[in-house]
C-alpha cells in the first residue's frame, strides 16, 4: 500500500509505502528548512505504523539536504531506537554519504544499498 505523494511547491515529494515488511519513505527532491515537517510527517506515520518500526529512507531521488532535514532524520532514528526497532538509510548519493561521513553520523545509521530482509 503506498501513501499519496505529499507534493510540495518546489517539486520535492514524499511517498510512503510498505515493502517487505518495511516502511519506506522516499524523499524526492530538495529536503531544506521548508520541506523538513512534510519529511517529519512522514517518518513518525511510518514509525507508528508496527512495534517494533521498521523505517527504511529511501534516498536514491534526493537532490540535497541540509540540516534541518538531516534533524529530522536523526530524531525519527532515535524514536526507532528507544522502541527497539531498525532504520535503514537506502541508497544515498555520495554527497550525502560525505555529509554523514563528516558529522560522525555514517558510524551511527545503518546505510544500504538494499532493503534488509527481515527474518521469520
Amino acid at each position: 500500500m503506498v501513501a499519496p505523494a505529499n507534493s510540495l511547491p518546489n517539486g520535492t515529494t514524499f511517498t510512503r509505502a510498505q515493502r517487505d515488511g518495511w516502511q519506506v519513505v522516499t524523499i524526492t527532491g530538495e529536503l531544506d528548512v521548508a520541506m523538513a515537517q512534510g519529511v517529519a510527517d512522514q517518518l513518525s506515520q511510518a514509525i507508528s505504523t508496527r512495534t517494533p518500526p521498521l523505517v527504511a529512507v529511501d534516498l536514491s531521488r534526493m537532490a540535497f539536504c541540509d540540516s534541518a532535514g538531516l534533524r529530522e532524520m536523526i530524531i525519527a532514528w532515535k524514536r526507532v531506537r528507544v522502541l527497539d526497532g531498525r532504520y535503514v538509510l537506502l541508497n544515498p548519493a555520495p554527497r550525502f554519504i560525505e555529509i554523514l561521513r563528516i558529522t560522525g553520523l555514517d558510524t551511527r545509521f545503518e546505510i544500504v544499498t538494499l532493503l534488509p530482509r527481515i527474518p521469520i
